[in-house]
C-alpha cells in the first residue's frame, strides 16, 4: 500500500511522464478486459498478450486519437501510436521493474 507521504510524489511523476501514464492507462485497460472475459467464460491465461495486451494498446491508443475525424488518417495514426505504446509499455515495465505479461504465462507453468 502507498503511504500517504509518498502519494504527491507518485501523483508528480507521472504527470510529468507520458509513458507512465501510458502504461497505467494500458493497464486499466487490461484489467477492465480480464474481467469482461471472464464474465464471459472467455479467459486463457496462454493466450493473454494477444487476447488481452493487444487489444488494451488498441483502446487506449484510440481513445488517444478521438479528435480525429478522417478514418484514414486514423487507421495510419493508430498503427503508429500502437507500436509507440507497445514500445513504451515493455520501456516502462522495464525501467521501473514491473511485471510484464509476457512472464505471466511462464510463472503460471512453473506453479502447476
Amino acid at each position: 500500500m502507498i503511504h500517504t507521504n509518498h502519494a504527491p510524489r507518485i501523483r508528480s511523476l507521472v504527470q510529468k511522464d507520458e509513458r507512465l501514464t501510458v502504461y497505467i492507462r494500458i493497464e486499466k485497460e487490461l484489467t477492465r478486459l480480464t474481467k469482461e472475459r471472464k464474465e464471459q467464460g472467455e479467459f486463457d491465461l496462454e493466450e493473454y498478450e494477444s487476447a488481452l495486451l493487444d487489444p488494451a494498446i488498441e483502446r487506449v491508443a484510440g481513445a488517444s486519437l478521438s479528435d480525429i475525424e478522417d478514418d484514414k488518417k486514423f487507421d495510419t495514426e493508430l498503427m503508429s501510436r500502437k507500436l509507440l505504446y507497445q514500445h513504451w509499455y515493455y520501456q516502462t515495465a522495464t525501467k521501473y521493474r514491473l511485471p510484464t505479461i509476457r512472464i505471466i504465462p511462464f510463472l503460471l507453468r512453473l506453479l502447476r
